[in-house]
């Protein structure tokens, strides 16, 4: 068996089927569509299992409630392929995405994770603006280089777009339970072992965007927690144990951070701004610098800078002015939100 997809299902009865039909559009017998039925309470079994009754290559999971990310590592326990994919139970899989994604992996043997591009769409009119916004971010991030760079700002997959090494995920772990999003930590974790990932260069997934999605409602994808987990791996990737940082932005995101850092105990020596009026004020205890001062100050110069900016071309323009300033980014400075 070469590919299996997990797609983990909790009353999704209304969608479920169209999901299955995407899936089963993509052509060859090597490829097993794994429904994990993360105890529906509506006829989301009925569905999967009248599917199943047609296309040999659907199996269907039952499983207590017990949440996404026992359903995911419980499917990844029961696959049998080489290559394990996902799919949400209301999202549209555009073929050949698995078919395109597995060949890419065994042509790359250095690639670990393949992403297609997505698109966000709602049944009852345009997608809504930030979920616009991260879709053409993500999809911009063409190669390993462009999601190592960015992957403190935001998820750069959309988890329906992913297929990956099975031998991957089991030697990382697979998925964790924790007050962050599980897609997310799988990402930052596995880049921080070193393996790399890709992108084909084409939509392969439609994303259903809706009030009842879980990034919309569960506590562990709120802003804090996306924060929280960036933290928690900046630190271990980047920050020098007692040695403070310098945060260069002057807007809500930088604030935000700010008081994330400080809350953690990393002492912050400067917040960095261009801004006139702002130079020379003190923010949270902070005082605001302009990165040319502070960078030529020899008792700050070589501390971590983090560009903490969300307005668009902001974080262009940050990037630009340090690495203008001899900064390496990836050493010298990381890019948040």
């Amino acid at each position: 068996m070469n590919l299996s997809v997990l797609l983990p299902v909790r009353d999704a009865e209304r969608t479920l089927d169209e999901a299955l039909a995407s899936l089963a559009a993509e052509p060859g017998d090597d490829l097993e569509i794994l429904v994990i039925d993360d105890g529906s309470i509506d006829g989301s079994l009925r569905v999967a299992r009248a599917f199943a009754a047609r296309d040999a290559r659907v199996r269907v999971l039952e499983r207590p409630r017990l949440g996404l990310v026992e359903a995911l590592n419980f499917g990844a326990a029961e696959a049998r392929g080489v290559f394990l994919a996902r799919q949400d139970a209301d999202d549209v899989s555009v073929p050949p995405r698995l078919r395109a994604s597995i060949d890419l992996l065994r042509a790359r043997p250095d690639v670990d994770l393949v992403a297609s591009r997505f698109e966000m769409f709602r049944d009852d009119g345009p997608a809504g603006l930030g979920m616009t916004r991260w879709a053409a971010w993500s999809n911009a991030l063409d190669t390993d280089e462009d999601v190592r760079r960015e992957r403190f700002v935001e998820s750069p997959f959309a988890h329906p777009s992913v297929t990956l090494r099975a031998s991957a995920l089991a030697g990382l772990g697979g998925y964790r339970e924790g007050d962050f999003p599980e897609d997310y930590e799988l990402w930052l974790r596995l880049l921080a072992s070193g393996r790399r990932v890709a992108r084909l260069p084409w939509v392969g997934v439609r994303v259903r965007d809706h009030g009842a999605r879980l990034v919309r409602n569960h506590p562990k994808y709120r802003p804090e927690a996306f924060r929280a987990l960036r933290l928690r791996h900046l630190r271990a990737e980047f920050l020098r144990p007692g040695e403070p940082v310098l945060v260069v932005g002057g807007g809500r995101v930088a604030k935000r951070w700010l008081a994330d850092l400080s809350a953690a105990g990393i002492g912050v020596a400067a917040l960095l701004d261009v801004h006139p009026r702002r130079l020379g004020r003190v923010v949270g205890g902070v005082p605001v610098r302009h990165p040319r001062e502070a960078l030529s100050d020899p008792a700050t110069a070589r501390w971590l800078a983090l560009g903490a900016v969300g307005r668009p071309g902001a974080r262009e323009s940050v990037r630009e002015t340090l690495v203008s300033l001899g900064r390496v980014e990836g050493r010298d400075f990381v890019l948040v939100a």
